[in-house]
């Protein structure tokens, strides 16, 4: 049987193909199955680029956005178009117009190794999929009335970019294939509306092709993906757990018309025309199954100067004990040899010619990096990769980072979660700082790079403690890389943390939305996150990591890696500058004034008001300022003194520190020339129990950690 693999549009940049496209396809051939792999994330990306339709649409919106916008009033429904309309237009036009011109730069080595010519392609690229993915649902698995929105919404017509592209020829394309059975990889929720949409308009065109959904987000939240009838209208089959050999076993069942009750991890329609579980099966022995096979993707496609392979070398989590941590990333661990790991390496390259490899394991473990930094220099192969791994005392001794550089590792990512070594001790992270930093110096000294990854808002966290671990990541900057901040902690019932809240002495309830929320049991609220995300997201290399161009950097260039990076490119905060009175300011060029003839907070039964937003290409963000806040943006241009600003703006210097702060923060200005200086605040570092940061060799006792506003 023809079997055809999709991976949805998932609001990424399509930087590698995605790992269960050539996992699952070896799996099929070995059954004696032929497969089809389709990224559509990537196909849809270039249709949208490439037809120049992006523009098209703009003009259309914007239009209509002016038609409503200029209006003496607007009724409710109207209103709620022209805020969508204002959201989705403050996406410069010029990003989407400069797309093609982009991926050339992308593509083409001399131009990608260019930092001023990568950044200014890659925030362009990336606002084109923000403009794109703009009109589009982001839902929640656990709203309750999730099924329902969706089947809502897939009943509303269609006029979006990436229906357009989608019917433009790519499903004509997948259906023209005649397969007998389509498989669409749904790992996570901003794949979700895609891949169901994507469904959808397969069955309108094919009914009689059955199709099976399945991946990460379907196995963790399966009783959604199974629970409704109307289902059967979008797909015919739910994988829930491991599909490499239950896939195939499908396949063959479909092909010979044979008993699906013998398909293991399968949800089906049975006689009554109710869903149906067959038998729960998990894959032992990872060992067995063959290498990842990417014949029939289009890596030249990718826009990349040299594509990258992913794949897991394991499946869980070997550690498995952290509270905050979802229970699907923490059970069920098993690992690949690390012999067959190496040896999917050697075949991936012997057969496609990629040398770039991303191990995105929950963790990988340190013995497999040994084995396959062993080999590589023993065959001096010109490997060179990235794993995802956690600090272990195994890292301590000089030489075991030394051997992985010899063997091609050129970034290691961790899970840094928090400075606050009383935070760490909660979460149950078994992380020392002072060995953190000991790990940190070894790949420095070995010329390994490190990605950290971290967030704010963990109960019991003070402000004081969410300071603490961006000064750390800021004061250990040359030993750190990339600083991957992934925004406020979300609590969720598969964590363990939900189920001892009495020990951290909260109480959590769930709101309309389907989010779960914490407040604590002496009646008083978390501390206000908001002031610190905006600025922590406005430094984040999170996007960065979406795109895999840090390790082709690595392997190239490091040297200009730094000026790929968020804290590079949005500058200094407020805080860490010593005398704002003294400083030179300039407006970031990654910020875009967007002006509008409505004020989307104003009455809209009042005669419209012309305002102006801000648009942060980096982070995607749009930030409505008030006027001394525009002003000020458009009053520093490429340089101008505080002074100066503050003087042209007629405002006192305790106005003009707040203005300096809140654009400094959101990365729309920029301090030039400006020496950072940290100061790790003592109050803070006791209480967290990281006073060693202080460097003083008296242990400090721990105290009340002190209130600011500033992040």
């Amino acid at each position: 049987m023809k079997v055809t693999l999709i991976y949805p549009p998932d609001r990424n940049f399509p930087g590698n193909p995605y790992s269960s496209l050539p996992a699952l396809s070896s799996c099929l051939k070995q059954a004696g199955h032929e497969t089809a792999l389709h990224d559509v994330n990537l196909e849809v990306f270039l249709e949208l680029i490439n037809s120049g339709a992006l523009t098209r649409f703009f003009d259309r919106k914007n239009e209509r956005l002016e038609l409503l916008g200029n209006q003496s009033s607007l009724n409710a429904q109207d209103a709620e178009e022209y805020q969508t309309l204002v959201q989705l237009l403050s996406v410069p036009r010029e990003c989407l117009a400069d797309a093609r011109r982009a991926i050339d730069t992308m593509k083409t080595a001399e131009s990608f190794y260019d930092p001023d010519q990568f950044n200014l392609a890659y925030d362009n690229l990336r606002s084109v999929l923000r403009f794109y993915f703009g009109e589009h649902p982001l839902d929640n698995a656990a709203n309750p009335d999730v099924v329902n929105r969706l089947f809502e919404r897939l009943h509303k017509p269609m006029n979006d970019p990436i229906t357009s592209a989608l019917q433009s020829g790519i499903v004509d394309t997948i259906i023209a294939e005649q397969p007998g059975l389509i498989g669409i990889s749904i790992p996570f929720m901003v794949s979700y509306w895609e891949g169901l949409r994507l469904a959808k308009l397969l069955k309108d065109k094919a009914p009689h092709i059955p199709i099976i959904i399945g991946g990460a987000l379907i196995e963790n939240h399966e009783l959604i993906f199974t629970g409704d009838p109307r289902l059967f209208d979008l797909y015919d089959f739910v994988m829930a757990g491991d599909g490499d050999l239950a896939l195939p076993k499908l396949a063959t069942t479909l092909e010979n018309d044979g008993d699906l009750a013998q398909v293991s991890n399968l949800y089906y329609k049975d006689a009554s025309g109710n869903w149906a579980f067959t038998t729960q099966q998990r894959l032992d022995d990872l060992s067995s199954l063959p290498a990842p096979d990417f014949a029939g993707m289009a890596l030249s496609d990718y826009p990349v100067p040299e594509v990258g392979a992913t794949f897991q070398t394991s499946r869980g989590c070997y550690y498995g004990k952290c509270t905050f941590c979802s229970e699907s990333f923490r059970e069920n661990y098993r690992l690949r040899k690390p012999e067959r790991v190496f040896d999917d390496m050697e075949h991936i390259y012997n057969s496609t010619g990629i040398r770039h490899f991303y191990f995105w394991d929950s963790l990988c473990p340190p013995r497999t990096l040994k084995y396959v930094a062993e080999q590589v220099k023993e065959r001096n192969l010109p490997f060179v990769w990235f794993a995802e791994t956690k600090m272990e005392k195994a890292y301590l001794p000089p030489a075991f980072m030394q051997n992985l550089a010899d063997g091609g590792c050129r970034f290691l990512q961790f899970g840094f979660e928090s400075a606050s070594q009383r935070v760490l001790d909660l979460i149950d992270k078994d992380n020392d700082l002072q060995e953190v930093d000991q790990v940190l110096s070894n790949m420095a000294n070995a010329g390994i790079m490190a990605c950290m990854t971290w967030f704010i808002g963990f109960p019991t966290e003070t402000e004081g403690e969410a300071r603490l671990t961006f000064d750390y990541i800021r004061s250990h900057g040359s030993n750190i890389a990339l600083s991957a901040y992934c925004g406020v902690y979300h609590l969720l019932p598969d964590q363990p943390l939900f189920y001892h809240q009495k020990k951290l002495g909260i109480e959590v309830e769930q709101n309309e939305h389907g989010g779960y929320v914490y407040t604590y049991q002496d009646g008083s609220l978390p501390y206000d996150k908001t002031e610190y995300h905006q600025t922590y997201e406005a430094r984040s290399d999170s996007k960065l990591l979406h795109h895999g161009g840090y390790l082709l950097y690595a392997d190239h260039c490091p040297e200009k890696l730094v000026e790929l990076t968020g804290s590079y490119r949005a500058g200094t905060i407020a805080r860490h500058i010593p005398d704002l009175k003294n400083t030179t300011v300039a407006f970031n060029n990654t910020a875009v004034l967007k002006h509008f003839p409505r004020d989307v907070v104003k009455d809209f039964a009042q005669p419209s008001q012309p305002f102006t937003l801000v648009y942060h290409k980096m982070s995607g963000e749009t930030f409505r300022l008030c006027g001394l806040e525009i002003a000020a943006l458009k009053n520093c241009g490429e340089s101008v003194s505080a002074e100066h600003l503050r003087a042209s703006l007629g405002v006192d210097w305790s106005e003009m520190t707040d203005i300096l702060t809140k654009l400094s923060h959101r990365g729309l200005l920029r301090f030039v020339d400006q020496v950072e200086q940290f100061d790790i605040e003592p109050a803070a570092a006791r209480y967290a129990g990281s006073g060693y940061l202080l460097n003083t060799d008296d242990a400090i006792p721990a105290g009340p950690d002190p209130v600011s506003t500033s992040a």
